[in-house]
């Protein structure tokens, strides 16, 4: 009965190590949720899905400069001008930003705020972000399914508690037979496992994307969620596409100097600034023809191709002749070399009484 040790031991270990996996495959899921109507987020949580959590604290902070309650100067300083009639979240991120007296600081600070953090959970709460793409746990899986099947291998070769191939074989090769199962078993979930997380490279999924393109598509839409935002009315174009698109030449120049900055110091999930701007134009630049757009109009322009009827090219030779000064001779489809439209018919002859002279 001893022997019986290390089938239960090597049974326990692989189920163990099947349970571990399966709770950090859990976490590599995106959570399935329908895409949210369009609207339905505010502008701070638009910015946060086209561009991540820098986004949004450039959206907090050009807002906070349109009510008045902060200056920003040409050198990238900033400092409070009053109070900020708003109050909210965002507001009060801003104000506990700006000791750090750069908008640069501010923006680092802003991304890390526990409003801003919210924004974050409310959108992977839709099922719009994908899960971080290496998280803690996985690490642990893949150690768990390496060792699970050495380990249960190495007790084998323990005579006490895997018994003897030649005293007990049928129990040893019982033994063997699980570790084999086992074994194949951890291949199989170090696979699914990887492959995971191997299509979480981008933080965004199809759904998100979805949604971004529609409000490309809607800009009366984008007004109006921008209008709802205090002091965001100028910035709902800044929101959807970046810096590049904020009206004042000189908070543009200031903020894109800040984004150069802080580059790759803002992560959100192991996501930087960059990569998420990636995702976001992984389907076509936002604003600009996406790729299935450029597709459709590929496809529209090979059918309209096709639907013309090619023109037969000009006639090599002059009009009623082949070449050689011989009347041109039709062929039996009725089809003149040759001669062109503009050749008249000519009954068909046989060769040997076309020039009967010569015979």
């Amino acid at each position: 009965m001893e022997h019986v040790v290390w089938l239960i031991v090597a049974l326990a270990l692989f189920a163990g190590a099947a349970l571990y996996t399966r709770g950090v495959m859990r976490t590599g899921k995106a959570r399935g949720h329908g895409s949210p109507e369009p609207g339905s987020l505010d502008l701070y949580q638009l910015a946060f899905l086209a561009g991540g959590p820098a986004r949004t604290a450039d959206v907090a902070l050009l807002g906070a400069w349109a009510r008045g309650a902060v200056t920003i100067g040409a050198d990238g300083r900033i400092s409070p001008a009053g109070q900020d009639p708003s109050g909210d979240g965002y507001a009060q991120a801003v104000q506990s930003a700006l000791p750090s007296g750069t908008v640069a600081g501010a923006r680092t600070a802003i991304a890390e705020h526990p409003a801003v953090r919210a924004v974050h959970d409310r959108l992977f709460g839709l099922g719009l972000l994908n899960p971080a793409s290496r998280p803690a746990r996985l690490r642990g899986a893949r150690v768990v399914l390496a060792l699970a099947p050495l380990v249960a291998a190495a007790g084998l070769f323990v005579k006490p508690l895997a018994g003897s191939p030649t005293h007990h074989t049928a129990l040893w090769v019982a033994n063997l037979a699980v570790v084999l199962i086992g074994a194949t078993g951890c291949a199989v979930l170090a696979y699914w496992l990887f492959s995971r997380f191997d299509k979480l490279r981008e933080p965004l999924n199809d759904r998100s994307l979805f949604y971004l393109w529609n409000q490309v598509r809607d800009p009366g839409q984008l007004g109006h969620i921008a209008q709802a935002a205090p002091g965001g009315a100028q910035f709902g174009d800044t929101a959807l596409f970046g810096t590049e698109r904020i009206p004042d030449p000189t908070l543009r120049g200031v903020f894109q100097q800040a984004s150069a900055v802080t580059a790759g110091r803002i992560v959100s999930d192991g996501w930087t600034e960059a990569q998420w701007i990636q995702s976001a134009n992984s389907r076509g630049q936002l604003g600009a023809p996406s790729f299935a757009d450029a597709q459709q109009a590929a496809s529209q322009a090979a059918a309209q191709a096709q639907a013309v009827p090619p023109q037969a090219p000009p006639s090599a030779y002059p009009s009623g002749a082949d070449g050689h000064g011989y009347p041109a001779q039709p062929t039996p489809g009725g089809q003149y070399y040759g001669g062109g439209a503009a050749a008249q018919p000519q009954p068909y002859l046989p060769p040997w009484e076309q020039y009967p002279d010569q015979q």
